[in-house]
C-alpha cells in the first residue's frame, strides 16, 4: 500500500494551476514526505486563498481513497500554519 499528499490552493482559475503532489511512499511505519512546491502568490491574494490538504492511499488493486482531508483559510490561520512541518504517520490503522 502506498501514501501520498496531494495540496491544492483554492480557489484556483486556470491557466494557473496551485495543486501539487508528492510522490507515492511506501514505507508506513515512519512516512517521509519532503517535498516542496514553491507557488508564487501575492500576500493579498493568499489570504483569500484556502489551502487544502489531503492524504490518499493507493491500495493493491490501484484504487485510491482519501484517507485525511484538512483545510486551512484565514491570516491568522496561514500564519500559523506555514511556519509548522507535518509529520503524518501511524496509518496502518486506517
Amino acid at each position: 500500500m502506498f501514501r501520498y499528499i496531494k495540496t491544492a490552493l483554492l480557489p484556483s482559475l486556470p491557466p494557473i494551476n496551485m495543486a501539487c503532489c508528492t510522490k507515492p511512499v511506501e514505507d508506513l511505519r515512519k512516512p517521509t514526505f519532503g517535498d516542496n512546491f514553491p507557488l508564487a502568490v501575492p500576500l493579498n491574494v493568499l489570504y483569500t486563498k484556502t489551502l487544502q490538504v489531503n492524504v490518499w492511499c493507493i491500495d493493491p488493486s490501484q484504487r485510491e481513497d482519501c484517507v485525511v482531508s484538512s483545510s486551512f483559510y484565514y491570516k491568522s490561520c496561514w500564519q500559523k500554519s506555514m511556519s509548522y512541518h507535518f509529520t503524518i504517520a501511524g496509518f496502518s490503522d486506517i
